[in-house]
């Protein structure tokens, strides 16, 4: 596993509703990857060997996400999620009473 895999992986937390990922099935008949409730699992820091998605819906059906595809190879790619990490943890930081308060 790459650096720039594992910090992608580590995305997946700030982008599930729930902490549950499933991972990929290769579905040969179809050509195409399958994610189905049977390969559910729990979310870990773990990258899976294979293609995975973080489950985006909490349990009540609501998502709470700002979802970013970032395929771009390279230094430009990396430079990418940097910044997107950055933002990640911007938004995630706690509102303070007083910007609260002029809002």
């Amino acid at each position: 596993m790459t650096a720039d895999q594992q910090a992608a992986w580590l995305l997946a937390w700030s982008i599930a509703g729930r902490s549950r990922v499933r991972v990929g099935r290769w579905d040969g008949r179809r050509d195409k990857w399958e994610y189905s409730t049977r390969d559910e699992r729990d979310l870990t820091d773990e990258v899976p060997g294979k293609p995975a998605a973080a489950l985006l819906y909490n349990s009540h059906g609501m998502c709470r996400t700002f979802v970013v595809d970032v395929d771009v190879p390279g230094t430009a790619g990396r430079q990418v999620l940097h910044q997107i990490v950055a933002l990640l943890e911007i938004l995630s930081r706690p509102v303070d009473e007083e910007f609260q308060a002029a809002c």
